[in-house]
């Protein structure tokens, strides 16, 4: 070939634009890219809920009659910007148009590798920014009344689920997915092995934990006093039921389900009977389960109150 370095740049530019735009596989649409990215994950071991969340996204671009039938060779910043803008015009905040942008930019860089593009037009992209909003972090005396609340609530263990969260600092998920094998009522340690998902069919699935790591925390006195007698109750309430609670009964187990405990309490069910116990206590009305403190990182003129007063009075309800 004849000419310079700049003619030659110019060569394979020109060769890169038009083989994304009438290469073999520039026919295939976002929506068929999107779900065949999704299947790619899912074969490599993503968790249910995230696919599931992941198709929920696919289904909305799907859903736009602009871009979801687009081929790949025909979408540009500006077509993505735009729809961007029908997201958020149709209520959709920053934080949900910045997961359809995600899922778009990964996809898109997955078909780089396949072939199927030559440019990734998502990276371009500019979706909405999503506002710093600080947690809204309950206080030592909040948490208290919430748990003595919990403690005076119809299911005994709600007392034992918000003690654990506030104990651990794991997730709800993951609580509901702790079982009796994972925890030392001996030295107070336990393994946070895994986490209890809820799928939008209603179907509850077991799977690794957030971190995709075990992680041990210990706990204080009080939490393992509660445990002890929390499985005391259950070890009962199942031979009641005639049966023998499992060795790898669920902590939170729903034994009505199975009086083994060997059925995981659903963790939506924890997010209701917080809403309802945080509508009952001043200063707790507009806080969520993830901001519920963290007692473990708390200093000892903290923890001392909380002993004393409020855990006392938990110990004996």
């Amino acid at each position: 070939m004849r000419g310079g370095k700049r003619q030659a740049q110019k060569l394979l530019t020109s060769l890169t634009a038009e083989l994304d735009r009438h290469g073999p596989t520039a026919r295939h649409t976002i929506d068929e890219l999107l779900n065949a990215h999704i299947d790619h994950l899912e074969t490599r071991g993503r968790g249910a809920r995230t696919i599931e969340g992941y198709r929920t996204i696919a289904r909305g671009v799907a859903a736009d009659v602009t871009l979801g039938k687009t081929r790949l060779d025909k979408v540009t910043v500006k077509s993505l910007d735009d729809f961007y803008n029908r997201l958020t015009n149709r209520g959709l905040s920053p934080a949900s148009v910045g997961r359809y942008h995600a899922l778009l930019r990964s996809a898109f860089k997955q078909a780089m590798a396949w072939g199927w593009i030559a440019a990734n037009p998502v990276q371009l992209a500019t979706p909405p920014s999503v506002p710093r909003v600080g947690r809204k972090i309950a206080t030592p005396k909040v948490v208290a009344a919430l748990l003595a609340e919990a403690a005076a609530s119809r299911n005994p263990q709600n007392l034992v689920a918000f003690r654990l969260l506030a104990a651990t600092g794991a997730r709800r998920g993951e609580i509901c997915g702790l079982r009796w094998s994972a925890v030392d009522l001996n030295t107070g340690r336990i393994e946070i092995r895994a986490a209890i998902a809820q799928l939008n069919n209603r179907q509850v699935v077991e799977k690794e934990p957030k971190t995709h790591q075990i992680r041990e925390v210990t706990v204080d006195t009080q939490t393992v006093d509660l445990l002890r007698k929390h499985h005391g109750s259950q070890v009962a309430l199942a031979a009641k039921l005639g049966a023998e609670l499992s060795s790898e009964a669920f902590v939170l187990a729903d034994m009505t389900l199975d009086p083994a405990g060997e059925a995981a309490t659903q963790p939506n069910r924890l997010t209701q009977a917080f809403a309802r116990i945080r509508a009952r206590i001043p200063g707790a009305e507009n806080m969520r389960l993830h901001d519920y403190a963290d007692l473990r990182v708390m200093p000892t003129s903290v923890w001392d109150p909380l002993r004393g007063a409020a855990f006392g009075l938990l110990m004996s309800a």
